[in-house]
């Protein structure tokens, strides 16, 4: 498997992981938290365009 692909299934799953564990504590009902996921969703968003598109730019060419 490729490492691109393993990386990405442990964030997963770390994510997974992490929603469970508040959702038990009843920290998922909390309005900080879903702000807080918005802020990191568009966090990883950006950061995901700015390495992403100029690979794919040259790839491209």
């Amino acid at each position: 498997m490729p490492r691109r692909k393993i990386i990405a299934l442990a964030l997963l799953a770390a994510i997974i992981a992490t929603i469970g564990i508040l959702a038990q504590h009843g920290a998922i009902r909390s309005s900080e938290f879903w702000a807080g996921m918005m802020m990191g969703l568009i966090l990883t968003l950006i950061v995901a365009a700015v390495i992403g598109i100029p690979k794919w730019r040259r790839s491209r060419k």
